[in-house]
């Protein structure tokens, strides 16, 4: 059952939201200038996010089955609270994963769309976990969590880790952000020339 829960919800996330996003939102053809004209280096820059998403994602699915006795499905969470591995510099390592992921799609697909969602997932995963889900993990591990929540950031840490793969992903992320966000705000201002 366990397993069937974590093939599930990495379907959702994985291949119908991607593919949804993909037919449903517009591609942006206009923002084509943000993403390196160089097919190769655009795809450099989609392997290295894929690999980022699945390496943080499969070891969030991994410790929460190892580690903590349940899965990513609210219907079997973790039964102990997870803070080795993966969860030791990252509280959120699997929205990470998920934010990388449609990074990766928007550098393939030259789709801006997949840019916006996944500055859309941290946004929302902030909210989310801050109105929501800290509540119920406070509530299921009490003073534990409250102690993990001090020591370790939400999903971007500003220090130096161990984690060679974390810290390159994340400023790696965090840098490319910043690109884009420059580049729309001189489009803006552009247009109110």
């Amino acid at each position: 059952m366990r397993i069937i829960n974590i093939s599930l919800g990495i379907l959702w996330e994985w291949v119908i939201i991607p593919i949804l996003i993909y037919l449903f939102l517009p591609k942006g053809r206009e923002f084509y200038f943000l993403f390196p004209q160089n097919d190769f280096i655009r795809f450099i820059v989609f392997l290295l996010y894929l690999f980022f998403g699945l390496y943080f994602t499969f070891l969030s699915c991994q410790s929460l089955h190892k580690l903590g006795k349940g899965t990513i499905m609210p219907n079997d969470p973790p039964q102990k609270l997870v803070k080795e591995g993966v969860y030791s510099y990252c509280r959120n390592p699997m929205y990470l994963g998920y934010s990388f992921l449609f990074f990766a799609f928007g550098f393939l697909l030259k789709n801006v769309s997949y840019l916006f969602v996944s500055i859309g997932i941290i946004i929302f995963i902030f909210i989310y976990t801050k109105l929501i889900e800290e509540k119920i993990l406070i509530k299921r591990f009490g003073e534990e969590y409250c102690l993990y929540k001090k020591e370790v950031p939400f999903i971007f840490s500003f220090r130096w880790h161990k984690n060679f793969l974390y810290n390159f992903s994340t400023f790696l992320f965090l840098n490319i952000l910043c690109w884009v966000v420059i580049d729309i705000l001189l489009i803006i201002e552009k247009f109110k020339k």
